[in-house]
């Protein structure tokens, strides 16, 4: 809104409040006496009347105005030729800008409006919402050249500016770099695999533990006579030789 317009909406708004409050007065109040012998003053008398018809006039342009709006078009055109005529609708601008925002995941677009200017060209306002603390400068020039490499894609060259607007992250953290959210969901997936090897070593440490329950199970058995089995001194094997005394014995017989 201009400055004129406000201008005139300011003293249209003055105007009606001193006219209905002059009229009131008449009817309630205290003074009603008073309020109507003031109309007999010719300036006072003047100056409402002025208030009332500066405020009927401004109430009839705005009635006209709404009257005559059109309503705004869903669809925008892009070529017009030999009677055929391609148009794409504001929501297909507007869904296709959204994807391009969200694609790697760091940012949500809250708002994004299409609106067609003069000669068939056309401007896009994105709302952005990062989901942690991103350089507004970098972000927005990597954002800004993505949409405007896939929205001339879609619409040609009708894209006339692109205006981006960043809010307040969801999260205040330290201002990552351009690949930011990549290093974020690396050190996730690092988290991730860390956690594996200790379910590998509680399974290990499983498998000892079954082991020394089956031995505990099964029964010991005894060495068969005249097998070899190790010198608790730890020098080596002790082979018994009950058999080769027997028959020493029965030589000295």
């Amino acid at each position: 809104m201009g400055f004129i317009k406000k201008l005139l909406m300011t003293v249209w708004y003055l105007a009606t409040l001193i006219g209905v409050c002059a009229l009131m007065a008449t009817i309630y109040g205290p003074w009603t006496h008073e309020a109507l012998a003031l109309f007999a003053v010719d300036t006072y008398n003047y100056a409402v009347q002025g208030c009332i018809a500066v405020s009927l006039i401004g109430g009839l342009i705005m009635w006209i105005r709404v009257l005559s709006r059109r309503k705004k078009a869903n669809s925008i055109s892009l070529e017009e030729e030999d009677g055929s005529q391609i148009t794409i609708t504001r929501d297909a601008i507007s869904s296709q800008a959204r994807y391009i925002v969200e694609e790697d995941g760091s940012c949500e677009a809250t708002k994004v409006g299409v609106f067609a200017e003069k000669k068939g060209l056309i401007s896009v306002q994105v709302t952005i919402r990062p989901h942690y603390t991103v350089s507004a400068v970098e972000k927005g020039a990597e954002l800004r050249q993505e949409l405007d490499e896939g929205l001339t894609k879609l619409c040609g060259e009708r894209i006339e500016s692109i205006s981006l607007e960043f809010l307040a992250p969801e999260e205040a953290s330290a201002i990552e770099s351009d690949d930011g959210a990549s290093s974020y969901l690396a050190l996730m997936d690092a988290d991730a695999e860390d956690g594996e090897p200790e379910g590998e070593e509680a399974e290990g440490a499983e498998e000892p533990q079954e082991a020394e329950a089956t031995a505990e199970e099964t029964p010991h058995k005894e060495a068969p006579e005249g097998s070899a089995h190790p010198d608790p001194s730890g020098d080596g094997v002790t082979i018994p030789m009950r058999g080769v005394a027997a028959h020493e014995e029965g030589k000295h017989e």
